[in-house]
């Protein structure tokens, strides 16, 4: 029941209770005094407990509509903090799966950098003797040892030797086998460099030159 329709109640009772009083104070010429006070007090009484009811009518709404409004958007409030809640932290599942996804990924790329397609020259310098070239294909980062091993293929040859701990060591190329007399030892320079390591250690990159000369030392 809202202000308005109170308002309008509380108007009718009034009208109710003075037309209530005039029949009363009619009737009082035709009865004795003692009914008339009796009859007063039974439409007071009356007007008292109907105005009281409407008042805690009106109480009892005032009161219940606004504590299910705070429950409704209480119990809204809740369902959004889970939602949300639901939506910002991902499951362990999906944390370990978008984990190995990015390691997967990491270990492609650097497979990829490792499986670098390069083109190295090869250079053999024998004394008296024609300078013979080889064009070899590899992986970025591969050893000199494999690179003579790969150009093979075009006729290149060597003889090796293995010491443990060093690795491999070259002996003969093209037929041209080492003299402990004389002196003479095939030699392993990079870009023009003399390396300081052996061919088992040795690696190249794209565009380097090999070179072997058999030489004196």
């Amino acid at each position: 029941m809202n202000a308005r329709h109170y308002k309008i109640t509380i108007f009718l009772t009034s009208a109710i209770f003075f037309v209530v009083l005039a029949i009363a104070v009619c009737a009082h010429s035709f009865s004795p005094p003692t009914d008339l006070s009796h009859d007063l007090v039974v439409v007071e009484n009356q007007h008292a407990t109907l105005a009281k009811g409407f008042e805690e009518e009106a109480f009892e709404e005032s009161t219940h509509t606004p504590l299910t409004i705070i429950e409704t958007e209480s119990h809204t409030s809740t369902d959004a903090a889970v939602e949300q809640e639901d939506e910002e932290v991902p499951s362990a599942e999906t944390q370990v799966n978008t984990h190995a996804h990015t390691n997967t990924n990491s270990a492609e790329s650097a497979h990829e950098q490792q499986e670098k397609i390069i083109t190295v020259a090869m250079h053999v310098v024998p004394v008296g003797a024609d300078v013979e070239d080889y064009i070899v294909t590899t992986y970025d980062g591969d050893t000199v040892y494999n690179v003579m091993t790969l150009a093979k293929e075009d006729g290149f040859a060597f003889v090796e030797k293995n010491f443990p701990g060093i690795g491999k060591y070259i002996s003969t190329i093209l037929g041209l086998k080492e003299d402990k007399r004389a002196g003479f030892y095939w030699s392993l320079y990079i870009n023009g460099k003399y390396s300081s390591v052996g061919v088992s250690q040795a690696t190249v990159h794209d565009g380097d030159t090999v070179t072997w000369k058999f030489e004196r030392k």
